[in-house]
C-alpha cells in the first residue's frame, strides 16, 4: 500500500511545476504559492484576537514542559504566531529567526526536493478548511510527512496540523513535529473526531479519499506499551503468562501489519497514528 501511495505522489508532479515553485523562489514570491488559489480568509474580531493572545501565552509555557517542536499560524496574516524553542524545526535558526522570516523560511528548511509536496498539502490544508460543506468542524487533525534539513542533514518529520476554530473557520493552526518512520515524504491524512474515520489525499485525482487504518489487537497494544517502557521479550511473556515464541509471533505481525522494521519504528508509527497512548 506505501509502496503505491509514494509511486502515485512521485507521478503527479511536473517539471513545469518544479520550475514555477523555482522561479517563484528566485522572485522571493515563495507566499504566493503556499496561498494559490486559497480564498481570501477573513479577520478574527477583536475579541478573539485577545483569546488568540492567550492561547500563544499557554503554548509558551507548555512548550517550557515538553519536548515536542510545535509552532502556531495565522492563516489570515499569514504569519508565524509561536515557534518553540526545539531543534528539530529550527536547526541552526533561532526561534526569533523564523517569526521574522514567516513563511519564507520554509524554503530554508525543507528538503529542495519536498518543497513542491509540501507547497501543495498546505494548498490542500487550507482549500479543505475553506470549503462550504459545513465538515470542518469534524477534523481532529490532518497528519502528512516531508523532509527537513537539520543541520545540513535530511531528516523526516512526521507533521500534526491541528485546525483552531474561530467563529466557524479555522484562522489559526498548531503544528506538532515528530520524528517519523515513514521512508518516503508525502502520505497527507485526515483524522476525525471520530476515530473511527480518516481520509486520505490523492494528489493525481485532488480529492480526498476515505481509507481503512490498521487496527491493533489488544495483545498488539500491550506488548507495544510494555516494549516502550523497555521490557525485553522474556518479561513481557512472563507478564501475559504467554510463550515467547508468542510474543515474537505476535511482532512479526505487528510489524507487516504497520510496514515497520522494528519494535522501536513500531511505537513511533503507532503513537504517531493514536493508535496507542490516546
Amino acid at each position: 500500500m506505501f509502496d503505491s501511495m509514494n509511486k502515485e505522489r512521485e507521478d503527479c508532479f511536473s517539471e513545469v511545476e518544479n520550475k514555477t515553485v523555482n522561479r517563484c523562489l528566485q522572485e522571493k514570491s515563495v507566499i504566493s504559492l503556499f496561498f494559490h488559489n486559497i480564498p481570501s480568509i477573513p479577520a478574527s474580531s477583536g475579541r478573539n484576537e485577545e483569546i488568540s493572545k492567550v492561547q500563544i501565552e499557554a503554548f509558551k509555557r507548555m512548550s517550557k514542559t515538553m519536548n515536542e517542536s510545535i509552532y502556531m499560524i495565522d492563516f489570515h496574516k499569514r504569519c508565524f504566531l509561536f515557534v518553540s524553542g526545539n531543534d528539530l524545526l529550527l536547526s541552526e535558526f533561532s526561534s526569533g529567526n523564523v517569526l521574522k522570516m514567516g513563511y519564507d523560511f520554509y524554503p530554508k528548511i525543507v528538503h529542495p526536493d519536498d518543497l513542491p509536496l509540501f507547497i501543495n498539502i498546505h494548498r490542500a490544508i487550507l482549500q479543505y478548511l475553506f470549503e462550504p460543506d459545513g465538515s470542518q468542524q469534524e477534523i481532529d487533525y490532518f497528519a502528512f510527512n516531508i523532509r527537513l534539513m537539520n543541520h545540513g542533514l535530511p531528516l523526516m518529520v512526521y507533521h500534526k496540523v491541528n485546525p483552531v476554530f474561530e467563529q466557524g473557520y479555522a484562522g489559526m493552526a498548531i503544528f506538532h513535529l515528530f520524528d517519523s518512520v515513514i521512508h518516503k515524504s508525502g502520505n497527507l491524512e485526515i483524522f476525525f473526531r471520530d476515530k473511527k474515520k480518516s481520509s486520505l489525499y490523492s494528489f493525481k485525482k485532488q480529492q480526498w479519499q476515505p481509507r481503512e487504518s490498521p487496527s491493533l489487537t489488544n495483545r498488539e497494544k500491550v506488548i507495544l506499551k510494555l516494549s516502550r517502557q523497555g521490557k525485553c521479550n522474556k518479561e513481557i511473556a512472563d507478564i501475559l503468562h504467554v510463550s515467547e515464541k508468542t510474543i515474537r509471533n505476535t511482532e512479526t505481525a505487528l510489524y507487516e501489519k504497520l510496514n515497520v522494521h522494528s519494535m522501536c519504528e513500531a511505537i513511533i508509527y503507532a503513537a504517531n497514528h493514536r493508535m496507542i497512548f490516546v
